[in-house]
């Protein structure tokens, strides 16, 4: 599913340095929450104005730098 995603003011862009913080090992976190995203959960990647929904585990080769990632529930809340 794809989301358009207009402005999401600055609460939301001083969040988006969260998305590229990743755990010491390698786990990445919740643009939102600060929470890691597990690898079964669900997600939203935000990327180029374009959300998609996956999850780590159906694209384990996902770039974790690249866009925004979130946790489902996180995402709906923006």
């Amino acid at each position: 599913m794809l989301w358009p995603l207009a402005s999401l003011g600055l609460a939301w862009h001083a969040q988006r340095v969260l998305s590229r913080a990743k755990t010491a090992d390698g786990r990445p976190l919740c643009a939102l929450c600060g929470e890691v995203i597990g690898v079964f959960e669900p997600l939203i990647r935000h990327l180029e104005g374009r959300a998609h929904e996956t999850s780590l585990a159906a694209q384990p080769g996902l770039e974790v730098g690249a866009g925004d990632l979130y946790h489902r529930p996180c995402f709906d809340r923006i």
